[in-house]
């Protein structure tokens, strides 16, 4: 409960029952552990200095690294202009700056 609580939900509602949803499909034994919520949002890894990759996989954990990767280049190319990075990266700002979160690299207006 504390790990769900601590995660900031930048989805809000609609988020948060997808990951109920999520987890309902793949928690064993009727009880949602650590490894179920690290599985279904990777951030929550770093909430609580476990790495991702124990529990996301070695795939999905280098498509995450990748998509990272990729955010970093659009986020240096554009000198740090998130509109700019998005359109290099061919997505919308908000989308953008949803996943850019997501994946740590901005903090509210400023891209760290």
């Amino acid at each position: 409960m504390e790990l769900m609580q601590s995660y900031s939900w930048p989805g809000n509602v609609r988020q948060l029952k997808g990951v109920i949803e999520s987890l309902a499909t793949r928690c064993e034994g009727g009880a949602i552990r650590e490894k179920d919520i690290y599985t279904v949002i990777p951030e929550t890894a770093s909430i609580h200095n476990t790495p991702a990759r124990n529990f996301v996989g070695a795939y999905s954990a280098s498509i995450i690294m990748n998509e990272r990767q990729w955010f970093e280049k659009a986020i240096i190319k554009s000198n740090g202009n998130r509109t700019n990075a998005a359109k290099v990266l061919e997505i919308s700002r908000v989308t953008f700056f949803r996943r850019a979160k997501e994946l740590g690299l901005v903090r509210g207006r400023h891209v760290t």
